[in-house]
């Protein structure tokens, strides 16, 4: 028997449809059927075409993604500040994220897909992943420094010896990601974009991560130094995290 279904209380026909992600994703195929049914009102008066299902879930949470990643960056940077106790330094170790953000833009552009909920989701993960690595080189210069070792030769010293951590970091992640972020097949091919996010924006960021920080806490213990001598007030190098702190 026939029978008349309503949606926001009009009448309305409801078209099911699965997708074949092998030849390609939600977001390209409903904005097809957008273009398609683009003037369906002007030839069929009181009519329209409202594209919901995954499509609508997907703009729903990207739509609260903006104030998520908000929190999150505060979070870690309230973190941070407790470690170094300090109000500049926690910048420093998240100069890298924006790096991060442009790894993962050219990494999909070249992997022809469009960003989704799922990438910006692998973008979070990926800032906790990349401020790790910048923790760990501000952490030495710091150690250094309160030992009596000039600057610049923390600097330098502290890029020698986290060399190889930040690396195994990155490789063993990357490594562990390759599969999934470009030979995924079948349902897992869902989780592809938040693959493709970390392995992209790791990888841009961690060869930054070596050149900018090191670079950025010279130019922020130079204008520091400005300040404090234009204030009066003595230059004490930033203490070192203790195992108190992170415990």
């Amino acid at each position: 028997t026939s029978k008349i279904r309503r949606d926001d209380q009009k009448r309305a026909i409801t078209v099911l449809a699965d997708i074949d992600t092998r030849e390609a994703n939600v977001y390209r195929v409903t904005e097809r059927l957008k273009r398609k049914f683009s003037n369906v009102g002007s030839h069929f008066p009181g009519y329209r075409v409202v594209v919901k299902g995954e499509r609508q879930e997907i703009a729903e949470s990207l739509a609260s993604l903006p104030q998520i990643s908000v929190i999150a960056l505060l979070l870690i940077y309230f973190i941070l500040g407790s470690l170094f106790k300090s109000f500049i330094q926690p910048l420093i170790v998240m100069a890298t994220i924006p790096f991060a953000v442009d790894g993962v833009i050219i990494g999909h552009l070249i992997m022809g897909d469009p960003l989704s909920f799922l990438s910006m989701m692998g973008l979070i993960a990926l800032a906790g992943i990349v401020v790790n690595d910048s923790l760990i080189l501000v952490d030495f210069i710091n150690r250094s420094r309160s030992e009596g070792v000039p600057r610049d030769k923390a600097i330098l010293a502290s890029g020698v010896a986290r060399l190889r951590p930040v690396l195994l970091t990155t490789v063993t992640t990357v490594g562990g990601l390759i599969p999934l972020a470009f030979f995924a097949t079948g349902q897992a091919k869902f989780l592809s974009p938040m693959a493709v996010s970390v392995v992209w924006g790791l990888s841009f960021a961690t060869v930054l991560t070596l050149i900018l920080i090191p670079c950025l806490y010279a130019m922020v213990d130079d204008l520091t130094a400005v300040f404090r001598r234009l204030l009066g007030i003595p230059t004490v190098p930033f203490p070192p995290i203790s195992e108190a702190d992170l415990t």
